[in-house]
């Protein structure tokens, strides 16, 4: 439909297309389309699969359909059907137009594409090639994903979401489960979340993104599964010893505090209020039996231990072993780009890097993969990094103007909101900001860019409403003059 209208009282004109859900009513619905349950349900699978590898344990000891299953190496089950969907979608009659819906998006599209690209030629000189190319590939994957999950956003950016956290929480429970029947390292009484950094990881910004689902939906069901899971997924970050998971969550904890405060009423906010009042004060009054005490106390030790850990300096003789190893990535990948300004592609890493001064002195990056053999696989453990020593300093660029194009989209995204909108965002910004610095996988898999197409199906219907509003007002004061 072609973008209209002028208003002459004002003599500005305002832009606007119909919104694809004809039951709008000025709100973001929480309802699947109807008008094809197949694609509901292809995209409920693929989401929610999706978020269910993200939080699962990966120990040795629990069983293996428990655990990330990869068909092909580098491919999960849920690629696997996405690439089923795409097949189907580009064999029947409809109108198969691949198209991204936002500009800010399109551009990011395309920088990921080159950053693929451009790895990919790099690597093709280095020891490595199949290797590199495949990576490149995934990301190339990631790119179409994120494109076709965009326009299920446009149609209800409250069934993606919904769809992908409740992958996340279901395996954040399983991986609860298995680790208090696991055995693993107790600190007071409360065991250590199998898999600790990756699930961690996930589990952070697992509650980061249940704030967003209290904010977006008006369903009461979908307040209640935000707060629920919210809640297991902060308590499997604060065990998960990990001061990645234990800093997201707290950014999703801000989030959420946030959200409950001041979403408005008209949106369900005093449901939101009352139901998160009521399981307040159901943990503070458990946290006050015994039991409970006790649990305080571990996780009190959990905190303690991780920040007693952070050591913010460059000595590397202050630093504990694991900072000790991320600085030592820092001015190892620094020397690498120094020595190989276009880069060394992605499986180059671990031969540049065990060359470097930083690590002939007896710097920890590296070790922990040199002592399997597993050189293919060694990375600096930084999404920032990771690009930088495969692409250099064209790739690292890249990589850092990609990132702040995705948070751009998630800001214009959630600002219809309000200020409660903008401080989420900042707030869930700050926390991917982390993952970008400190894992390196956050380009090429779905934690950051499903919520970056949720935060742009918001904004198509928030920003309809506000402009039909608009409209209809402007079309009254033309039928009065």
């Amino acid at each position: 439909m072609p973008d209209y209208i002028i208003t002459p009282s004002s003599q500005r004109e305002v832009r606007y297309r119909s919104a694809p859900l004809q039951n709008f009513k000025g709100q973001v619905t929480g309802s699947a389309d109807t008008s094809n349950k197949l694609d509901a349900l292809f995209t409920f699978v693929i989401l929610s699969l999706g978020g269910w590898r993200l939080c699962l344990p990966t120990d040795d000891s629990v069983p293996y359909w428990l655990t990330p299953i990869q068909v092909v190496y580098g491919i999960f089950i849920h690629e696997i059907i996405f690439i089923a969907y795409l097949v189907l979608r580009l064999c029947s009659r409809a109108k198969n137009n691949f198209h991204q819906p936002d500009h800010i998006i399109n551009i990011a599209c395309k920088y990921l594409v080159g950053l693929a690209v451009w790895c990919a030629i790099i690597g093709f000189f280095g020891p490595r090639p199949f290797m590199d190319a495949a990576e490149s590939g995934r990301i190339i994957l990631m790119v179409i994903l994120l494109i076709v999950v965009t326009q299920w956003a446009v149609k209800n950016p409250v069934f993606v979401l919904r769809a992908f956290f409740i992958g996340l929480v279901a395996s954040t429970c399983v991986n609860l489960i298995s680790t208090f029947r696991g055995n693993t390292l107790m600190i007071g009484v409360l065991p250590t979340l199998m898999g600790q950094n990756g699930p961690g990881t996930s589990m952070g910004m697992g509650v980061c993104l249940s704030a967003w689902l209290a904010l977006i939906s008006t369903r009461r069901i979908d307040i209640i599964l935000a707060l629920v899971g919210g809640l297991a997924c902060c308590f499997g970050a604060g065990i998960s010893y990990s001061k990645i998971g234990m800093g997201t969550a707290l950014a999703g904890v801000c989030c959420m505090i946030l959200v409950i405060l001041f979403k408005s009423k008209r949106e369900r906010g005093d449901f939101l209020r009352a139901t998160g009042i009521l399981m307040c004060a159901a943990i503070f009054f458990y946290l006050g039996t015994t039991h409970g005490v006790a649990i305080a106390e571990s996780l009190n030790n959990f905190f303690y231990l991780k920040s007693s850990s952070l050591d913010l300096t460059l000595d590397q003789s202050q630093q504990s072993a694991s900072n000790q190893a991320r600085t030592a990535y820092y001015l190892g990948v620094g020397e690498i780009m120094m020595a190989h300004p276009l880069g060394v592609g992605y499986s180059g890493f671990y031969d540049a890097m065990t060359s470097t001064d930083t690590y002939l002195r007896g710097g920890y990056a590296a070790i922990e993969d040199a002592d399997v053999g597993a050189a293919g696989e060694s990375n600096p453990h930084s999404t920032l990094l990771y690009y930088s020593s495969a692409g250099g300093f064209f790739g690292g660029g890249l990589c850092l103007v990609i990132f702040f194009l995705l948070w751009l989209a998630m800001f214009r995204g959630l600002k219809p909101f309000g200020m409660v909108g903008v401080f989420v965002v900042t707030f869930t910004g700050l926390a991917f900001f982390i993952v970008f610095l400190t894992v390196p996988t956050l380009l090429k898999a779905e934690l950051m860019l499903i919520p970056v197409a949720v935060a742009v199906g918001c904004r198509y219907h928030r920003n309809n409403v506000l402009l039909s509003t608009v409209i209809a007002k402007s079309e009254k004061q033309i039928h009065a003059t």
